[in-house]
């Protein structure tokens, strides 16, 4: 069911399409019926939601967030598009800076308020946020190279945020960020060694397990909470983030709002360079 909505989501908004009606608040009712119509063309029966969230400067979109939800599945949707009462589309860019206006725009609704911390300190000025997976090779650069950054500048007004985003072509990644997770809860940041430490991609799950739960001061707890409802918490809000903000690869870097791609030691650089 999950993969009909968006595939629905994905028919809907990968190209423009026309929709008559004027006005912004009418522009919510029309948006939703249309949604929903196209639904249960597919015999989808859903709840659908849509949110105003605010208009795109020089032009007559605005950007809708809508919510998806199939009851009886127990599945909800979230996707972000760009609507003018006339026509509905995912993206448009912007001429004259070259950029995607959707991914300004998303930049100040990334949610960090159940992501945990991966470095610097809490209620720092400037924020960088990372969606990434720990067996990720680029994910693995882009960390050993923000690390440096950190060590050069200073992490006193930096405060960095880890988004999950396991990749099911890494194996041990979703393990990886279960690990990270439980060690904060009992003290202890394994981040460096699970984004640098080669040899934990040939042990088996249960030589990882062990071999942190040794390093770990209540073994058992760190075990018990691997699979907690506390964890989940932190894989499902990366996994949220990923989805609203349309992302389908690692690394995606968000720094002061500025969302960088891939690893990319220019555009980080230049990032860091405007931090306040």
């Amino acid at each position: 069911m999950k993969r009909l909505i968006l595939t629905v989501l994905t028919v809907l908004f990968s190209v423009a399409l026309c929709i008559s009606c004027s006005g912004a608040d009418r522009m919510d009712v029309a948006l939703k019926q249309f949604i929903q119509e196209t639904m249960r063309e597919r015999n989808v029966d859903a709840d659908v939601q849509v949110k105003r969230l605010k208009k795109v400067t020089n032009s007559d979109f605005y950007l809708f967030q809508v919510t998806i939800s199939v009851p009886q599945m127990n599945v909800t949707q979230d996707q972000f598009v760009l609507f003018n009462g006339n026509y509905i589309t995912d993206d448009l860019m912007d001429v004259r800076t070259r950029s995607a206006t959707t991914e300004q725009l998303l930049a100040e609704y990334l949610d960090t308020s159940k992501l945990s911390i991966l470095a610097g300190t809490n209620g720092a000025k400037n924020v960088v946020v990372k969606i990434t997976d720990f067996e990720c090779p680029f994910c693995r650069k882009a960390n050993e190279y923000i690390e440096k950054k950190l060590q050069a500048r200073g992490s006193d007004d930096v405060v960095v945020y880890i988004s999950h985003m396991p990749l099911n072509i890494h194996k041990k990644a979703e393990l990886f960020a279960r690990i990270f997770e439980a060690g904060l809860l009992v003290g202890k940041n394994f981040a460096h060694e699970l984004f640098s430490d080669d040899k934990l991609l040939d042990m088996t799950d249960a030589q990882v397990i062990s071999y942190f739960s040794k390093q770990a001061d209540d073994s058992a707890k760190f075990r018990e909470l691997l699979y907690s409802p506390g964890v989940d918490v932190k894989l499902e809000a990366g996994r949220s983030n990923a989805r609203m903000l349309n992302i389908r690869s690692t690394p995606v870097l968000y720094i002061n709002g500025v969302r960088i791609d891939g690893f990319d030691e220019v555009a980080i650089d230049e990032a860091f360079k405007r931090m306040k």
